[in-house]
């Protein structure tokens, strides 16, 4: 009978590293299977601690069929993520899973504790391990990078799609754009100011500005986002460029303003960018940002529940690792004589047209955005640049 157990066992042991290093290791775990994993760990171990403690057949049973269902929890992640030799092996996994439990109820009902007790002690292990390596180790030496090409192809859906995330961008910058206008209108009383926007898109923010301020300029890496810029430029005054940010085709000391909005966790040293913005600027000029804040809700909101909410949203369009803390962005502004001025939350105003899109899964008329409140997810604000004492 204990041989029965073991093989058992064993040959489930076998099956499971068999995925984790010839499927799990070649392919990567995203962050829910690097969450869900563990936790499929943690309740196949339950049982077996059960045993130790307790005696209730009933309750035993119960946490068995708990833990087989919820083992397969992961499949709507697996039928993207997995090819189809992992997911046979996931079938055959399924399978073992309870013959596996009912090899433990054997063991318990015969009091081969010993071996329930090594058991034990195997399955806490490879649980530490799956914590560990995925959420530590390989965590902090593998970064995906952030999807940019996106933008290469949307074309007039940069203004008319109500089901990708350039349409939740399109209604953000609706509530940006003014807290933009008026915090220029409190800090100069001229409008004959240039304005360059880098990362400008199609145009979201420059095409608003342009019919207020004299001179607007706009500055992109993508081709296709600043063709579409400029066919939405009623005033037909903007000046759009191809260009790079680290790289800024403007004269030093030359602009009143330069904003870098949902932009800086789009490139990899965004310290580059904001040298160059401050390059740029003229003294007493106004730095303009809006970027988000990199932590566990950012992750689950920002880009977790965005790929719920909007069904065209690609992978990767945002990366964890490249959201600036607040206290981050505020040092590197430093570092360019950029003195903070004010830095404010944004986020989705909860109204009756945030809960139709979220039903509706597209972004629906009522769908608004409010600037003010905690910087916990997305944040905006500016910076002044220090008179130079030369």
């Amino acid at each position: 009978m204990q041989a029965l157990i073991v093989s058992l066992w064993v040959s489930q042991g076998i099956l499971m590293l068999f995925d984790e290093f010839k499927f799990h290791h070649a392919r990567g775990l995203n962050r829910w299977e690097r969450v869900g994993h563990p936790i499929d760990s943690l309740f196949f171990l339950l049982p077996f601690v059960y045993t130790q403690f307790f005696e209730n057949t009933f309750v035993f049973i119960g946490i068995c069929v708990f833990s087989s269902l919820l083992v397969t929890k992961d499949e709507l992640v697996h039928a993207k993520e997995c090819g189809g030799g992992e997911q046979w092996l996931h079938a055959v996994l399924f399978l073992f899973h309870p013959v596996a439990l009912y090899g433990l109820w054997l063991a318990w009902e015969n009091g081969f504790n010993t071996i329930i007790q090594i058991q034990i002690a195997i399955i806490f292990v490879f649980m530490l391990y799956q914590i560990l390596y995925w959420n530590f180790i390989k965590e902090s030496s593998v970064k995906p990078k952030v999807n940019n090409d996106y933008y290469n192809h949307l074309g007039e859906d940069w203004y008319t799609a109500d089901s990708d995330p350039i349409a939740v961008l399109r209604v953000e910058q609706m509530a940006k754009n003014p807290w933009v206008e008026q915090t220029i209108n409190k800090n100069f009383s001229t409008k004959d100011l240039k304005i360059a926007d880098i990362g400008c898109g199609a145009g979201f923010l420059t095409n608003y500005l342009a019919p207020r301020y004299a001179h607007v300029y706009g500055l992109d890496a993508s081709k296709s986002s600043l063709e579409v810029a400029k066919a939405k430029d009623t005033t037909n005054k903007v000046e759009y460029v191809l260009g790079d940010a680290c790289k800024l085709p403007y004269e030093t000391a030359s602009m009143d303003i330069v904003c870098a909005m949902d932009f800086l966790e789009h490139v990899e040293r965004p310290e580059e960018v904001v040298a160059e913005c401050a390059r740029i600027l003229k003294p007493e000029g106004l730095f303009f940002f809006h970027t988000f804040n990199r932590n566990f809700l950012s992750w689950l909101i920002v880009i977790k529940f965005m790929e719920w909410f909007v069904p065209n949203t690609p992978k990767h369009l945002h990366v964890l690792h490249l959201f600036i803390k607040p206290r981050e962005l505020k040092a590197i502004m430093l570092a360019n004589k950029l003195t903070p001025q004010n830095i404010v939350g944004i986020g989705p105003r909860f109204n009756w047209g945030f809960l139709k899109s979220i039903f509706a899964r597209k972004v629906l008329p009522g769908f608004s955005f409010k600037v003010g409140g905690p910087t916990l997810l997305g944040y905006i604000g500016y910076s002044k640049k220090v008179q130079s004492n030369s």
